[in-house]
């Protein structure tokens, strides 16, 4: 499993001309800290107002182990 709890992620809807489609960019990571809150880590900002939390999948952490 992934070392982190969560992705970071921010959904951004584009018109590509024919129709819309929403482009997801990954900010960081997201941790359970031991209050059980969750503490968020950015490598970038949102272009938007919101920040989606996803549970990683085993496709993140191949992705991870290429760098």
């Amino acid at each position: 499993m992934a070392k982190y709890d969560f992705r970071a992620t921010c959904p951004r809807e584009i018109d590509d001309g024919e129709q819309k489609k929403t482009v997801w960019t990954n900010l960081g990571v997201g941790f359970k800290n031991k209050s059980g809150a969750i503490t968020i880590k950015l490598n970038a900002l949102p272009l938007g107002d919101t920040i989606v939390l996803v549970v990683p999948t085993d496709d993140d952490e191949r992705k991870q182990k290429r760098f």
